[in-house]
């Protein structure tokens, strides 16, 4: 069976291609309390929901809230936090300790120029606040540990495929607006070269306790790549060099900030990680070869023996695109297709 992978393209030439009607419009689809069923008696309202649109005073201004106390109201602000999508509410004036505050109020979302439905024209909010006798626990430092898996990738590419003699892939749909597809029978192709990565998994524990456990956002912190944030402290990196990442604790109620650790992961392996040579499966038996790109396939009047073994399946790369990634920590790249192919890796080709 011939399999096909997806090669990204740009949006290139393609006015509506990708229209959405809600493109243009902010609006939320959802808005609700993280942590209203215990707050220290010191913090601040956590809500949380799907936003769309920017992130600046405009994502507060048809948001209306409503805190009582006894029926009476009681005065606070609502205020953008860090987090695309997290609102905070702070009281004027401290908490009452032990007491039971009412919750109300609503989002109101614009609608579509052409009446498409982007989100409900009314978001309720509703809840009871409770509040902890206590304040919150001082903000400690955020615990970090990480588990590494190195995986290496397949480059799936007319430069990079290898075939019996006879045989040719070929590039599907490589048009701007239709995405490209790279068909090849895997009895008699395989890719030759391929990209090691490091792919960790880290796990955080909380760097409060307690109900301050829930007003707390965490952000990864790691060098050359955009920070990202969220109210989990575990996350997750892919790269395809060795990295150094730590985590940062910000306390929505004080602004306190802390940071865990750094771990570093990649140095012991950085031979596997990036370009890599790979092996063809032992039930691919024939002489390899390649050819010359011609229209989305290969010239068959153009064509070279290939021998990985020998160190030359590199060579492919001078004659077609440089197909390696440049994916930094955080690209995913084609995970998985290792496993689907049974390829493994082989050392790194010379220069």
């Amino acid at each position: 069976m011939a399999l096909s992978f997806p090669i990204p393209v740009a949006d290139v030439g393609c006015p509506g291609y990708y229209y959405d009607p809600c493109e243009a419009l902010e609006f939320w689809s959802t808005l609700a309390p993280v942590n209203a069923q215990q707050i220290p008696s010191d913090g601040v309202l956590v809500l949380q929901g799907a936003r769309h649109g920017g992130w600046d005073d405009s994502a507060i201004a048809k948001v209306e809230i409503a805190v009582t106390l006894a029926d009476q109201p009681v005065a606070g602000a609502l205020e953008l936090s860090p987090l695309p999508g997290v609102l905070v509410w702070r009281p004027e004036a401290a908490w009452v300790p032990g007491a039971t505050y009412k919750l109300t109020g609503s989002v109101t979302n614009n609608t579509s120029p052409d009446g498409t439905v982007c989100a409900d024209a009314k978001v309720p909010i509703a809840s009871e606040v409770v509040i902890s006798a206590d304040p919150g626990a001082p903000l400690g430092k955020p615990g970090l540990t990480g588990v590494p898996t190195v995986t290496v990738d397949p480059i799936i590419s007319l430069a990079t495929l290898a075939c019996c003699a006879g045989a040719s892939p070929t590039a599907n749909g490589s048009g701007s607006c239709g995405g490209s597809y790279i068909n090849f029978d895997p009895a008699v192709c395989a890719p030759i070269k391929g990209t090691g990565r490091i792919a960790v998994e880290f796990t955080g524990t909380p760097a409060a306790e307690g109900p301050a456990a829930q007003q707390i956002v965490y952000t990864q912190r790691i060098a050359g790549t955009v920070p990202v944030s969220t109210l989990d402290p575990s996350f997750s990196v892919i790269s395809d060099a060795p990295f150094c990442a730590a985590i940062e604790a910000l306390d929505l109620a004080s602004g306190a900030i802390t940071t865990s650790a750094s771990l570093c992961f990649g140095d012991a392996v950085v031979d596997q990680l990036g370009p890599q040579s790979l092996a063809v499966p032992e039930t691919l038996t024939c002489a390899l070869q390649k050819c010359s790109e011609l229209e989305g396939t290969w010239d068959p009047d153009n064509c070279w023996p290939i021998d990985p073994d020998s160190g030359t399946a590199g060579e492919s790369d001078d004659k077609g695109c440089d197909c390696s990634s440049g994916d930094g920590p955080g690209g995913a790249g084609l995970l998985g297709i290792v496993g689907l192919l049974g390829l493994a890796r082989r050392r790194r080709s010379r220069p």
